[in-house]
Order: structure tokens, then sequence, then C-alpha cells
């Protein structure tokens, strides 16, 4: 997916650059720092009044911890690419930007007890330190984007600049996928029939806790400089 990513990045930049050759204006480069991760854009102004621009965003985080027994493992990835259009209302710096992302954002998180403790999954009872859960939370692989934010790109202003921006990702209820192994000391081999009545329980449980995610909230601040 990575590759898929980065080959649809560099074709569209390829396309924008082309498109830059024919147009008045100078191409612009940002690098900045968002919630969708750090990442590059290439900016095409095509009129006094709009811009064409691609980007991609990358950040990936871990976190370890023990509590209650348990050792909870969470790694978030953020990978995203973006192409949007950007209008200048008053042929100054304030924009108003739409557009698409391709979103392979997710959230991937393993709980392991350290000891054989009782936990429970569904609406039963399971004591093992061999059992193991896993869980994965994505979004859409397409999402919508809209934002305002600010740039002088466009208005032939060569040189170093400032962006801005703030703006929601539609990235629709977040897709959960539960796994659990391994063996119950108390009650010998999970029967898999009642572990995926409590796994959908679990799923069921965790899909209302998350549901409000269906918007990403994006704020970005970065640099630029035009050619």
């Amino acid at each position: 997916m990575k590759k898929m990513i980065l080959g649809f990045a560099v074709s569209t930049t390829l396309s924008l650059s082309a498109a830059a050759q024919a147009s008045d204006f100078d191409i612009a480069l940002a690098t900045k720092a968002s919630s969708l991760g750090a990442g590059f854009e290439l900016l095409v102004p095509v009129s006094q009044k709009f811009n064409i621009r691609a980007g991609l965003n990358k950040f990936d985080y871990s976190l370890t911890q023990v509590i209650d027994e348990i050792e909870y493992t969470g790694d978030l990835a953020l990978n995203s690419f973006s192409l949007n259009s950007d209008w200048h209302p008053f042929s100054g710096g304030f924009r108003l930007s739409g557009g698409l992302v391709l979103n392979k954002n997710e959230v991937r998180g393993t709980a392991t007890p350290d000891a054989d403790i009782t936990f429970t999954i569904g609406d039963t009872d399971y004591s093992s330190k061999d059992i193991q859960a896993n869980a994965t939370i994505d979004f859409n692989d397409v999402a919508p984007y809209l934002g305002l934010g600010y740039d002088r790109v466009s208005r032939n202003k060569k040189g170093l600049g400032f962006t801005a921006e703030l703006g929601v990702l539609f990235q629709g209820s977040p897709q959960i996928d539960l796994t659990v192994s391994g063996s119950d000391t108390v009650n010998g081999i999970i029967d898999q029939t009642t572990l995926q009545s409590d796994i959908d329980k679990e799923l069921v449980s965790i899909e209302d806790d998350v549901s409000a995610y269906n918007i990403y909230p994006v704020v970005a601040l970065g640099l630029t400089y035009q050619f």
C-alpha cells in the first residue's frame, strides 16, 4: 500500500509539474507539520485566484505501557496523499480549499497479560498469560477534505513564505478488526464459537466508543518557497 501511495504521488507530481510549465506563474514547494504528520507539498498556481496543491504526509508513533499486569502496545501510523484545489476569493493570502485524500491512517494495538490474571472479553472471563488480543482501526481509503488557510503563492510573491491551514477530513466511521489467540489456563482450549461471539460483542462496544471519530480535524503550519 505504501508503494501505491508513493506511485500515485509521483505520477500526480509529474502531471502538476507539466501543468506548471504551461502556467504564467511559478511553482512553489512547502514543508509542513500538521495533525496528518510531517509532509511536503507541491503548489501549482493556475491563476491569480486558483492553485492546485498535492501533498504527502507521514508520521509514526509507538507507545508501550503496563496497566493492571496487562502490557498494551499501540502504534499510530499516519500515511496520506492529498490533492486539493485552492481558491483565493480576494486575490490575497486567504484561501478556501477542497479536495480528496488517499487515506491510509491506522491505529494498531496489542494487549498481552504479563501473568495469569482474569479479564473479560464480551461476556466471558478468560485467564491466561498466553492470550493475546490484536486490534486494528482504519478508515475509508479515499476521504473528502474541506479547509481554509493562508498562503501568498500564485500572487507572484517569489521567495520564502508562510502557510497555515485549518480543515476537516471526512474519513468515515472507523473500521475495526479484532482477533484473540492463545489458550485459557482456567478453561483449557478456547471454544472458538464462544470466543467469536465475545469478540463480536466487544467490537460493538468499541465501535460505539469510536463512532464519533468519523471526522478528523486538520491543523497545519509550514513554510513555502516560490521559485
